[in-house]
């Protein structure tokens, strides 16, 4: 397994602050990891709000997605079906793009 530079996981979503007018993303213990902006536009019935809540929670999902990607890649590195082959590379371009060396 590699080194990771980012907040350890699980992180979580909070509730949509109306002052600050943001929903944060949190890790144990309340750390701050980061936020999204709702832009004056939040509504938690449906539309823009709904997207900033999804967005939110796959930012949040993020450290268990890369934990479960690394975790195949070690399970399967000796599989060479070509669907495999195919998993296997988006998986190694995924990890690329989320320790920051593939954009």
């Amino acid at each position: 397994m590699t080194e990771r530079k980012w907040t350890s996981g699980p992180w979580g979503v909070g509730e949509y602050n109306q002052l600050s007018d943001e929903i944060e993303i949190t890790a144990e213990a309340g750390f701050y990891v980061s936020s999204i902006d709702c832009d004056g536009v939040y509504d938690a019935d449906g539309g823009e709000g709904s997207i900033m809540i999804a967005n939110a929670h796959l930012i949040a999902a993020a450290p268990d997605l890369y934990e479960a990607l690394e975790y195949m890649m070690v399970c399967h590195r000796d599989i060479h079906d070509k669907e495999c082959e195919r998993a296997l590379s988006m998986t190694k371009a995924a990890l690329a793009k989320a320790r920051g060396k593939l954009k």
